[in-house]
């Protein structure tokens, strides 16, 4: 994922991704490393797993495709991809990177649900 804000930062600065789409990238990326930062917190005993979703593997794949496709754009004046296209593409890439997200989220909330009131309970004694 880190690899993918690189790419589409580049893209940014090179005026073929908006800045809108690297926000809402970077935005579900910290929201999901902040969850994944929850589950190695230490106050659970026994760490619930957590999956990768095929879903999240998918986007990411798609995601590297677009950005293949962009760099031939960018390589090659025989090949251009036209403003539309790349507004639909844009669009179809955030909608898949909400859904993810929420799958994330739901995925978080159920291994996190029951350990939420120990983790927060931990961290108020801890700073009293």
């Amino acid at each position: 994922t880190h690899l993918n804000l690189s790419f589409f930062s580049l893209l940014m600065v090179l005026g073929k991704c908006p800045p809108w789409f690297l926000g809402l990238l970077f935005a579900v990326t910290l929201l999901q490393a902040m969850g994944l930062a929850l589950l190695q917190y230490p106050a659970y005993s026994s760490r619930p797993p957590f999956q990768s979703l095929r879903s999240g593997k998918r986007n990411t794949v798609l995601q590297f495709l677009f950005i293949g496709i962009l760099l031939v754009d960018l390589a090659s004046p025989r090949f251009e991809v036209g403003s539309l296209v790349l507004w639909i593409s844009y669009l179809l890439l955030s909608a898949a990177q909400v859904i993810v997200f929420f799958r994330y989220i739901s995925q978080f909330h159920s291994l996190l649900g029951k350990h939420l009131s120990i983790l927060f309970d931990t961290v108020v004694a801890e700073t009293t």
